[in-house]
């Protein structure tokens, strides 16, 4: 299992190496720069899938042709959610967040997240010694 520790500058590829290698690790170090690029692909994903899924209702185009496609957007949009959950957990943790706040900002806020993800510093409500 590769290990997932970043710190400092953590350019695009690196941060897009450690989401893939830590998709089912909730171990490791995730930085802010290193859990944005993850929720950019995230939310293009989904603003693309949305998009084309709205284009083609416009479109009126045979009713199973939009009915597989939206199968394949639900699809896309679960294992989207599931795949950002471990780079999350990582970064809240990191932030300082115990497990029952990332839990339930995971469940009840999801939208949030990557907002508290990227804004908030490393250890920012980690108790000091």
């Amino acid at each position: 299992m590769h290990k997932i520790n970043e710190q400092g500058y953590v350019s695009f590829k690196e941060s897009i190496s450690d989401f893939i290698h830590g998709l089912i690790d909730f171990k490791g170090i995730t930085t802010r720069r290193g859990y944005l690029f993850p929720m950019i692909y995230f939310y293009a994903i989904l603003f693309t899938g949305c998009n084309l899924l709205f284009i083609f209702t416009l479109m009126n185009i045979n009713g199973l042709a939009i009915t597989i496609f939206e199968i394949i957007i639900a699809i896309n949009f679960i294992v989207a959610n599931l795949l950002i959950i471990p780079v999350t957990v990582r970064r809240f943790r990191d932030i300082g967040f115990n497990i029952i706040i990332t839990i339930l900002m995971l469940f009840f806020a999801i939208g949030i997240c990557p907002l508290f993800g990227v804004l908030l510093p490393t250890d920012c409500f980690k108790k000091k010694a």
